[in-house]
Parts: C-alpha cells; sequence; structure tokens
C-alpha cells in the first residue's frame, strides 16, 4: 500500500460513535458539580497554547472570553486563532449566570469525567470520558 494510504475498513461501531460525536468535538459535556467522580486532566488543554496561559494548576486565557448558556450547560468561548468553545462549569460557591455574555477572564482547571449522556449504539458501550473546565474563578473585564 502506497505510504500515505489508508486502509479503507468497514463501518464498526467505533466508526458510528465518530460519526455521531463528530459534530460535539469542539464541545465537552459539562455535568453538575459533584454529581459524577471528576478527575484531573492531563495537562494538553482544548485551547491552542498561545491562547491561554498556566498559573500554577490552573489555567486562563490570554484574552478575554465570554460564557455563554448552551442548552442546560454552559460554554466558556475564547476567540483567539479562531473561535474556541468548551463545556465550563463552577466549582460549588462560583456562580456562571451572572457573567453571561460579557467579557471575562475565568481560571479554570481541566477535568475529565464520565458523560452519562453519551447514547450507546450498540452494546456493550464503555463508559464515555469527556473533557471540560471547571471554573474557580471569574473577574470582569472592563474596557480601558
Amino acid at each position: 500500500m502506497p505510504s500515505g494510504a489508508r486502509a479503507h475498513r468497514p463501518p464498526d461501531r467505533l466508526a458510528a460513535r465518530t460519526r455521531i460525536a463528530a459534530p460535539l468535538l469542539a464541545l465537552v459535556v459539562g455535568l453538575l458539580p459533584g454529581r459524577f467522580a471528576a478527575s484531573p486532566a492531563s495537562s494538553e488543554g482544548v485551547l491552542p497554547p498561545q491562547c491561554e496561559r498556566q498559573r500554577g494548576e490552573e489555567y486562563e486565557p490570554r484574552g478575554a472570553a465570554t460564557l455563554e448558556k448552551l442548552g442546560d450547560r454552559f460554554v466558556l468561548t475564547v476567540r483567539c486563532d479562531g473561535v474556541h468553545q468548551i463545556y465550563a462549569r463552577g466549582v460549588p460557591g462560583v456562580q456562571i449566570e451572572p457573567f453571561l455574555g460579557i467579557p471575562v477572564r475565568a481560571r479554570y482547571r481541566y477535568v475529565e469525567e464520565v458523560n452519562p449522556r453519551t447514547r450507546c449504539v450498540r452494546a456493550p458501550c464503555t463508559p464515555e470520558m469527556e473533557r471540560l473546565l471547571e471554573i474557580t474563578a471569574i473577574e470582569v473585564l472592563t474596557e480601558q
């Protein structure tokens, strides 16, 4: 087979999941805090490295971000080398609602947890892990 060529594989369970999940690749499903065990994610984030900076164990976008509501979840939107969105939730004590639609700087950490909303196409189905942001602080940015 020539280099760079890919072998054709018949559709299987993984390919079906990929087709279903493809529109959601830019988003990671966030769940209500404390409902399911979350574990810290690896250091590789969802945003390009030039779009966020690390502050200890937490991260923040290098520029302004906005928080939006998408269905029953919150999304952090960062405009840097394109538009990047990732599902987010606040840690206990951090309310996101008051900051919707305004420029903010959010501090967050990446967590991975099981998403019970993932639908099984054909059994047996293993639990799907998803990455989301756990926001620890939000600061309103004002124009200068």
